[in-house]
């Protein structure tokens, strides 16, 4: 896979730093001070009683190594996209977080993350394990089960890394499990809740916008944005008219079977709030 030399990552800070002004209203209107009193009380007591072991804790003022295994999803959006956005805002000298010594410190941690992770695509269908041991890699008897969300949310972080470090493995991982995850829709359009990794079958056929399907609409709207590739848009596409076809009520989604259409579970949940927002993005884009 070929990269250009001159990636810009500008869209990329774009996007987080609409997160940031979205994280600062918050924490502007939620009274700052009371955020940052409980922040430092949960933070001083991990590091007093805990570090560095998985948990505190509180009530006994002791730890736990609960994390022999990290789940791909959450560890890729939160840690390693974490990572590189530092980076990328260190690096950015429009800004005031470039004031002192940086040299690509958080970068070499999301490159060596990245490493770590790849182990988890190793499958007969280039689909990713839910789950993975940053030391050890996948274990022994792995569930096999994971969800949408896990295979089709991480073109944007291990795309980004791929473009900055020059090593096309982690783009390229993502992207294959992302192409995959989409040949597999339904000639509705439509793609299911869970799935096999190995075997590249649907586990559940109910699906909606909301837990473990959410972020993978999402992606394909963030990743067109960010690298400008049609291919990102020419699935969101479809998938998003199937969506609004068989998943809208009214004002309202529910949840429906990706073979029929059909209507499996009337319930609204939080997961998809994020929805209207989405729909602000495709307006810009």
């Amino acid at each position: 896979m070929d990269f250009p030399c001159d990636f810009n990552p500008y869209p990329l800070r774009y996007l987080i730093k609409l997160a940031f002004r979205r994280s600062l209203y918050c924490v502007v209107y939620t009274h700052s001070s009371h955020l940052h009193d409980r922040f430092y009380h949960a933070y001083d007591n991990y590091m007093t009683y805990a570090f560095p072991h998985d948990e505190l804790k509180p009530l006994t003022k002791s730890f736990t190594n609960s994390l022999s295994e990290l789940g791909n999803l959450k560890c890729n959006i939160r840690v390693l996209g974490g990572l590189v956005s530092a980076h990328i805002l260190a690096t950015d000298s429009t800004n005031r977080l470039t004031k002192g010594t940086y040299s690509n410190q958080l970068l070499v941690l999301a490159e060596e993350l990245g490493r770590r992770f790849l182990p988890a695509f190793d499958t007969p269908t280039g689909l990713p394990y839910a789950w993975i041991n940053l030391k050890h890699g996948v274990m022994e008897n792995e569930i096999t089960e994971t969800s949408t969300s896990g295979c089709g949310s991480l073109i944007l972080e291990m795309g980004a890394l791929s473009r900055l470090t020059g090593d096309p493995r982690f783009e390229s991982a993502a992207l294959r499990a992302l192409r995959k995850l989409w040949s597999m829709r339904s000639s509705l359009n439509l793609v299911g809740t869970t799935l096999d990794v190995e075997t590249g079958e649907w586990i559940e056929f109910s699906s909606g916008i909301g837990a473990g399907v959410d972020s993978f609409y999402e992606y394909l709207v963030k990743a067109h944005i960010l690298f400008g590739r049609d291919e990102f848009w020419r699935m969101f596409q479809p998938g998003y008219t199937a969506v609004q076809k068989y998943f809208r009520h009214g004002p309202w989604y529910h949840e429906a079977d990706m073979r029929t259409g059909r209507a499996t579970y009337w319930q609204l949940t939080s997961l998809q709030a994020f929805w209207p927002g989405l729909q602000v993005y495709i307006s810009k884009s």
